[in-house]
């Protein structure tokens, strides 16, 4: 009878071992994910402004790549490019907590209210040197990430 009491007793022991690293082993694992989750938000902002911003000047180059000072002090990236025998300019710019875009006639003088909203972001700082264009973004949860890009048409900034 004694052998038969240790025998389930050590059965009972052992289950308990067995549910409380299964136990464990999950807690550990909703830890992670929540980390992972928590990086993935973070760089999920600053890199799809850059991307958005890399795939735009890639698309746009073939005029010319500019940096300018909207009316409302707002530095934007211009591009222009020419459709049809008409001049067009692509503005990109940070404008009320968004990374905005407006795409219009050449000759038209722009405001910065009147872009539409591509994504979210902190910040967004355009500079431009020796032919190479640097834009930092800075995401709402304190994340910056920066690109360098290296356009083939001229570039300058106004």
């Amino acid at each position: 009878m004694k052998k038969t009491y240790f025998d389930t007793v050590f059965t009972l022991l052992l289950f308990c071992v067995f549910i409380f690293a299964s136990a464990a082993m999950l807690l550990c694992g909703i830890k992670v994910y929540e980390n992972t989750e928590n990086d993935t938000a973070k760089v999920y902002g600053t890199q799809t402004a850059l991307s958005y911003i890399a795939n735009k000047v890639r698309q746009n180059d073939c005029g010319n790549i500019r940096i300018e000072t909207l009316p409302t002090d707002t530095r934007a990236l211009a591009m222009d490019c020419e459709i049809d025998g008409e001049s067009y300019t692509t503005y990109l710019y940070y404008y009320g907590g968004n990374l905005c875009e407006i795409f219009s006639p050449a000759d038209i003088i722009i405001e910065a209210d009147s872009g539409i909203p591509v994504i979210g972001a902190e910040s967004l700082d355009i500079d431009y040197t020796d032919g190479i264009i640097k834009v930092t973004v800075k995401e709402s949860h304190g994340f910056s990430d920066f690109i360098l890009l290296s356009p083939v048409s001229e570039t300058e900034e106004v």
